[in-house]
């Protein structure tokens, strides 16, 4: 069946007309001209889901709840655009990571080049399309980076070692190469137990996460909405087979229908990153954003006791 298509009838605003609009279904607006100031760098749409939480529920006219003012939802903007940073931060430690994992055991196993290798793989096919990736990768960046200009002026190989191939891909790229592993083979196993050394999780769960992990650090890096989105990627509706206490713990207490939430990627960004990074403070840190800006920290998935739980220590 066609979807049914309308014709647009909303008129163009002007930003003194966008705010006119905004002060008609009750927000209070006491500086109109620092509204006008960011209406003119952040776009009315852009801005829009921001100050959906409060309107008032289920209200035809979209009209806000009483005393509602235009800086608590800039307020809320700028929490989500620290978050966002935030976990950029925490996707980039954990990507470094397992880039330093992958290349140094794959070539402590089997040398600079042996991850080339397509029999180290189950899929020939999703092999070659990664291998593709790369080849595209260093024909682009090779006579921009010194570090690849001296490999590729001195070296006679048609593709980098194990160790600077890892450094021109992507994340979603680096996971296709350490999903496609053949966990089934025994000379892989010391790569597998190299990439969860120190994780407390099984190698598994970690490729598992990878995906999901690409789709969120996408989110973030384009700028998109992420507090209260909620997540279609892997949505860690599972609970992980094993792990620490503390970890599953954080994960189950998610209220029921919020598990696809950012809560619970925060809680495996935070463990992850300070695994990898220790001493790094990525759960610290959150909480100080959260307590800056108090967010509605229902609509990300928190559950209500969460300061409570062992994982959240650092909180109080």
């Amino acid at each position: 069946m066609t979807a049914r298509r309308y014709a647009l009838t909303k008129p163009f605003l002007s930003i003194e007309e966008q705010i006119n609009q905004l002060k008609l279904r009750g927000l209070q607006i006491p500086d109109e001209a620092a509204a006008q100031a960011f209406l003119s760098r952040v776009n009315y749409a852009r801005l829009r889901p921001y100050w959906h939480p409060f309107e008032i529920p289920g209200d035809a006219n979209h009209r806000f709840q009483p005393g509602t003012t235009f800086e608590d939802v800039v307020r809320l903007y700028e929490f989500d655009r620290a978050l966002r940073l935030h976990v950029l931060a925490a996707i980039e430690r954990i990507e470094i990571g397992l880039r330093t994992r992958w290349a140094y055991h794959l070539s402590e196993q089997f040398g600079p080049f042996g991850y080339l290798e397509p029999g180290l793989y189950k899929e020939t096919r999703r092999f070659y399309e990664s291998l593709c990736a790369l080849n595209r990768n260093w024909a682009k960046q090779k006579d921009y980076d010194p570090i690849l200009q001296h490999f590729d002026r001195d070296y006679a190989e048609p593709l980098p070692p194990a160790w600077l191939a890892c450094e021109l891909m992507t994340l979603g790229e680096l996971s296709y190469w350490i999903k496609n592993l053949d966990r089934d083979q025994p000379r892989l196993r010391p790569v597998f137990e190299g990439l969860k050394k120190g994780l407390g999780i099984p190698a598994g769960v970690i490729i598992s996460l990878l995906p999901h992990l690409t789709h969120v650090r996408n989110l973030a890096a384009h700028h998109t909405r992420l507090w209260d989105r909620k997540l279609t990627a892997y949505s860690l509706t599972k609970t992980f087979p094993r792990g620490p206490t503390d970890l599953l713990v954080a994960l189950q207490a998610t209220p029921p229908g919020r598990e696809q939430y950012i809560y619970r990627t925060l809680v495996v960004l935070g463990y992850l990153a300070e695994r990898m990074t220790p001493g790094c403070n990525w759960i610290q840190e959150l909480c100080a954003l959260i307590k800056r800006y108090r967010p509605l920290l229902d609509r990300m998935g928190f559950p209500e006791n969460w300061q409570e739980l062992t994982f959240w220590g650092s909180c109080k």
